[in-house]
């Protein structure tokens, strides 16, 4: 923190992308307001986006709960695969169309295969490692979950609210903050047993599912598209390139003059 604090008058403006990093930036490292900018991060919501108009799926169809994300302990995928389980158990008549899809790669893939195929859930896990065609793999899902144990604001999260899913969300970083009323839930993410509820509420209820979906969308598109994070970003860098012309043109008024 001294080195941080150190470099406070050198720096122009921080940018947190979470306000959960900004009142960090505040109360740890102590940056005055005025250079404590939040800027919410941008999704493409013309690659992410619902095809059609989001309407309830059948009761009939398969109900896909899906992550993005890298394979590692902070994202908690263990937990999901536990949470998975405890789906299966709360609702076994609706086991038959149940899939779980984790998208990503990282070190614990070994482990993460070995925990399901031990649970015996091969059949309805799908890991297919690292993908470039995240987009077409999210609008197969039907509830998106990110279980993780830390996080700031969550790109994979807004990608899936930007593509018309309910969410399902650990209540930790600037999760809370995307979340709204109405498009998701947020739970505990040691909490398998919570996790599993939202699940099946969407499972049981799809018509809710596409309600929190819609407006997962619509947030999105108002707070955390492209658009709106490029429009942030030129205003702030127009408006410090005015103030410093303005800083260096008051420099040369006081600066005495070298003419005899």
């Amino acid at each position: 923190f001294i080195v941080n604090r150190l470099l406070i008058p050198f720096i122009d403006m921080y940018v947190p992308v979470s306000r959960d990093l900004q009142r960090w930036l505040s109360t740890a490292v102590g940056v005055p307001d005025a250079k404590n900018l939040l800027i919410n991060n941008g999704v493409d919501t013309q690659q992410f986006s619902c095809a059609a108009p989001v309407a309830a799926p059948s009761h009939d169809a398969l109900f896909v709960v899906g992550t993005v994300g890298r394979i590692q302990d902070v994202k908690n995928h263990k937990g999901l695969v536990e949470a998975f389980l405890r789906l299966r158990e709360r609702l076994p008549h609706q086991r038959a169309r149940m899939r779980l899809h984790i998208i990503g790669d990282g070190p614990l893939m070994a482990a993460l295969r070995g925990q399901v195929a031990a649970a015996g859930l091969d059949d309805c896990v799908w890991l297919p490692g690292a993908r470039t065609d995240v987009a077409t793999c999210i609008a197969a899902f039907s509830v998106f979950v990110l279980p993780s144990f830390a996080e700031g604001t969550p790109v994979t999260l807004l990608e899936a609210m930007a593509s018309g899913l309910p969410v399902v969300a650990s209540r930790v970083g600037g999760i809370p903050d995307v979340i709204g009323t109405g498009c998701g839930v947020l739970v505990d993410p040691s909490d398998y047993d919570a996790i599993a509820a939202a699940l099946a509420a969407y499972c049981e209820q799809p018509a809710l599912a596409a309600l929190h979906g819609a407006a997962g969308r619509q947030i999105v598109e108002q707070r955390y598209s492209v658009a709106a994070m490029l429009g942030e970003y030129t205003f702030l860098y127009d408006r410090l390139c005015i103030s410093k012309s303005a800083n260096a043109s008051q420099a040369r008024k006081k600066a005495p003059s070298c003419a005899e």
